[in-house]
């Protein structure tokens, strides 16, 4: 069979906003006593997010890799 690996990580999202696709950086917040504070992470809906993007290594970390193989 076919051997496949997984990260299981801890992640860091942070303050999010929506997300475009081409989106290089997360927005400004547009908080006028923190002037160039960007969001965190972008997701694909607020309330109900199942894609998150983080920008930062320092975001994640890598906490298990799983390997397993697909039965023939």
């Amino acid at each position: 069979g076919c051997d496949f690996k997984m990260y299981i990580a801890k992640v860091l999202v942070g303050e999010s906003t929506i997300g475009k696709d081409g989106m290089k950086a997360p927005p400004s917040r547009n908080d006028r006593n923190n002037p160039g504070l960007q969001f965190d992470s972008l997701v694909d809906k607020i309330n109900d997010p199942s894609i998150f993007v983080i920008f930062q290594d320092n975001q994640h970390y890598p906490e298990y890799l799983v390997s397993f193989k697909q039965r023939k």
